[in-house]
């Protein structure tokens, strides 16, 4: 008993600096957040940007491209993946996550072996399957990646 109230009179005393310190962190954050750069790329859509880069990370919208069957579907949403990550200045070598949309699950294991080919092996980001329905019926896909930036790298694009 008496080790517990030495502890507790312990953080009691350290507790006072530590709000004040907490509060001092609030404000230069405050004040680094005005400087926050945000570089968004391929803007037309006037509901989204394709691809958002922040802090190194670059974050693609979810892509869907138009095929006769989901194994052309997902390589033609894959080849518009890499486009994009080139685009930004990074590459599914540097993946973080990935999230997939099936229209239905009967299509995974084609998904799978269309997406296995594609994925560097010795890279693959954490991922996500479900199934849902599609933004447009002809649609059996949808993609989202997140990819880590190169150290030093930065893409040609405006930056917002």
């Amino acid at each position: 008993l008496v080790q517990a109230a030495r502890f507790t009179h312990t953080a009691t005393k350290v507790a006072t600096p530590r709000r004040l310190d907490r509060s001092a962190r609030r404000h230069r954050s405050r004040i680094a957040m005005s400087g926050v750069r945000i570089q968004r790329i391929e803007t037309e859509d006037a509901r989204m940007a394709q691809i958002v880069i922040h802090n190194g990370i670059c974050y693609l919208s979810g892509q869907a491209e138009l095929g006769d069957d989901i194994t052309e579907q997902t390589n033609n949403t894959l080849a518009e993946c890499d486009r994009l990550l080139q685009l930004a200045g990074t590459s599914k070598e540097n993946l973080l996550t990935c999230m997939v949309w099936l229209k239905t699950m009967d299509d995974y294991a084609a998904f799978n072996a269309a997406y296995a080919s594609w994925i560097d092996p010795r890279s693959k980001p954490t991922r996500a399957c479900v199934k849902s329905d599609m933004a447009l019926p002809e649609y059996l896909v949808e993609i989202q990646f997140t990819a880590a930036m190169p150290d030093g790298t930065r893409s040609t694009s405006n930056i917002v």
